[in-house]
């Protein structure tokens, strides 16, 4: 699989992950490979193998400047398409041969994200037009989150129609239901096969005795979209997901958030989908913590919201004991305790 998807251009990082020229360099994990990806002097995105080709240390702890990220070893230098540029440690004329390149891969900026191609250079494909990559400003707009399962996981969860009624459920179980999608927890899959991938239809029995479709298109290999909601503040917003494998047991979830009619909220998704991550954006609730399921009593919420949120408020779920609104943060939590 990872053959195939070395085959289309992947978003690898955010762009404001590495946003000033001659700024500090970001090591990426992508497709099983440790990276380091730098903003040169002009402003060009270099992503490199991590490991220096002479002696293997590490790129990451480099000097990026005057058109270069430099080895803290031996001051090998090299370009963004990892060429090398100066090896200050030998003398002028005493390498009989081309000193080696470092692995590099060829990147393109678009929709706030550094995207990189993989594969054969010769089978480079064009990059994709998407919408979502071309909007107004603060009209669509990237998150990038490490999810604990692999990608086939995380693709076979979001075209699945089925669980949208019981993990995303608005209302207590024993409640009625909120929305058509709560009502009807057996919905008929339809789907068609196209050129890009597939489209699928989650038909459901409306509350008005017709008929709720909810169609969903799967680019393959990694991305999918959803639909608006089509009611409330936000009825225009759609969604594009991306998986991108991060390795055999992790993934990176892109997902971009675009609306033709307004900016994104970006502080009401951040409460909304519960991204309250670290560093290496991995989300605070995670599998480490049980995702905060195994305590319940109130006493443990307020201290857990101290670090689980910046603002360390806390509200209460439609259950009736602490957790996140609407549980989003439990997806990659059950798609890697199914596998």
């Amino acid at each position: 699989m990872g053959e195939l998807i070395r085959r289309y251009w992947i978003p690898a990082l955010l762009s404001s992950e590495i946003p000033a020229a001659d700024g500090t360099p970001v090591r990426v994990r992508l497709l099983g490979e440790d990276l380091v990806a730098f903003r040169d002097t002009s402003g060009r995105v270099g992503l490199l193998e991590e490991r220096c080709p002479h002696r293997r240390a590490s790129l990451a702890l480099g000097i990026n400047a005057a058109g270069g990220l430099r080895c803290l070893y031996h001051g090998w230098k090299f370009a963004v398409d990892g060429s090398c540029l100066e090896i200050p440690t030998e003398p002028p004329g005493a390498r009989k041969t081309a000193p080696p390149c470092a692995v590099a891969y060829s990147t393109h900026e678009a929709g706030g994200m550094v995207w990189a191609y993989m594969g054969p250079k010769e089978l480079k494909p064009p990059f994709p037009d998407f919408e979502w990559l071309h909007m107004a400003e603060g009209h669509s707009v990237p998150f990038k989150i490490m999810a604990d399962c692999n990608y086939a996981q995380l693709t076979e969860g979001t075209i699945d129609s089925a669980h949208a009624g019981v993990l995303h459920r608005e209302q207590p179980w024993d409640a009625p239901a909120k929305w058509d999608h709560e009502r009807d927890l057996a919905p008929n899959i339809e789907f068609e096969l196209t050129p890009y991938g597939l489209r699928y239809a989650g038909v459901r029995k409306h509350r008005d005795g017709g008929t709720h479709i909810r169609v969903t298109q799967v680019i393959l290999p990694f991305t999918t979209l959803i639909p608006p909601p089509g009611a409330g503040p936000y009825k225009n917003r759609r969604m594009a997901n991306a998986f991108v494998p991060r390795d055999d047991e992790s993934t990176w979830h892109i997902q971009w958030f675009f609306d033709t009619s307004q900016a994104i909220n970006v502080e009401h998704r951040i409460e909304e989908g519960g991204y309250w991550m670290d560093e290496h954006f991995r989300k605070n609730l995670n599998l480490d913590n049980w995702y905060g399921q195994s305590h319940p009593d109130e006493d443990f919420a307020e201290t857990f919201a101290v670090w689980l949120r910046p603002s360390g408020s806390w509200r209460r779920d439609y259950a009736g004991w602490p957790a996140l609104k609407k549980l989003e943060y439990v997806e990659s939590f059950v798609a890697g305790i199914a596998g």
